[in-house]
């Protein structure tokens, strides 16, 4: 529950919600796909604009992708595969928005979508688009001068490498099928909520492992419950 919703269709319509919600100094919140959020059940008093699925046109050059901040990951990973271009299909079955994704570089078994991210272009606070370049980002784990300066991602550059499309879909698929042995697959989902513990010596228990040591698995509160699945999701 929000005061406003708001759903740009385009870069102008975002550019000109964002100008109307200065001009009014209304609080605001961009969501991407919502897929790492818990959201509290009174609601956000002020405007959430939601990105993902509008501003997603995915134009491939040369071993670049190019796409709009509310592309699906999902979709990007097809165009990329098609286009016999590999470096997503390790993001297969996390459902983002790749400007979300970018804000808080998200990631997966060691690898950040940060990494390879070559330039952001993205609207600041009094309506001007900037040009990130990848250390203008600042990158750091599951971070990125995005979630602090309150620019809106509206598109970005990523570097991937060539391969073959079959090989690129058949390491996709793998990757599928081990988050759905693992994680809370097709749920309604908060995603991944805490990092892993430093490994001083020897091999420290996961975030997820101490969580279940402490029989928190399935513990419900309110609408939201610690996965009895994989107890570092909240579902």
């Amino acid at each position: 529950p929000a005061d406003y919703f708001i759903l740009p269709k385009s870069q102008k319509d975002l550019i000109s919600a964002l100008g109307i919600i200065k001009s009014e100094n209304i609080p605001f919140f961009i969501m991407g796909n919502g897929s790492n959020l818990l959201i509290s059940d009174e609601g956000f008093r002020g405007a959430v604009i939601r990105i993902a699925g509008t501003m997603d046109e995915i134009i491939i050059k040369g071993d670049i992708v190019v796409a709009g901040a509310g592309a699906y990951m999902k979709k990007m990973i097809l165009a990329a595969s098609q286009g016999g271009l590999s470096g997503l299909e390790f993001f297969a079955g996390i459902p983002a928005a790749f400007g979300g994704a970018i804000a808080m570089n998200m990631g997966t078994l060691g690898i950040s979508i940060g990494d390879n991210i070559l330039s952001v272009k993205a609207v600041q606070k009094d309506g001007k688009i900037k040009k990130y370049s990848h250390d203008e980002c600042l990158f750091l784990y599951r971070n990125s001068v995005f979630k602090n300066n309150k620019d809106v991602i509206i598109e970005a550059e990523i570097k991937l490498k060539k391969d073959n499309t079959p090989s690129i879909l058949e390491r996709a698929d793998g990757f599928l099928k081990l988050k759905a042995m693992s994680q809370p697959v097709g749920m309604r989902c908060a995603g991944c909520i805490f990092k892993n513990p430093k490994k001083n010596e020897g091999k420290a228990m996961s975030s997820g492992e101490l969580i279940e040591s402490a029989n928190l698995k399935g513990e419900i509160v309110g609408g939201a419950q610690v996965s009895d699945i994989h107890a570092n999701f909240i579902v």
